[in-house]
């Protein structure tokens, strides 16, 4: 049994916390119609997602493994 102390303790020290971020994903899509679906599909996986916005959807020549050859 815990406690009373360590049981507000525990509750005073815990806490939600609201995380802004920026994310760049590359897609392979045949239109931006097709890139905004999978970015949507895989934005909307994240369990902790409340919230986001596609600001911009724009073709590019990158690749993926081109970027990660990068860092």
């Amino acid at each position: 049994m815990e406690k009373f102390s360590k049981i507000i303790e525990n509750i005073e020290n815990g806490g939600y916390y609201k995380i802004n971020a920026t994310i760049e994903l590359i897609v392979e899509a045949e239109n931006s119609g097709e890139a905004g679906y999978l970015a949507d599909s895989t934005l909307g996986s994240i369990e902790e997602c409340s919230n986001y916005t596609i600001d911009l959807i724009e073709e590019t020549d990158e690749r993926i493994s081109e970027n990660k050859k990068e860092k």
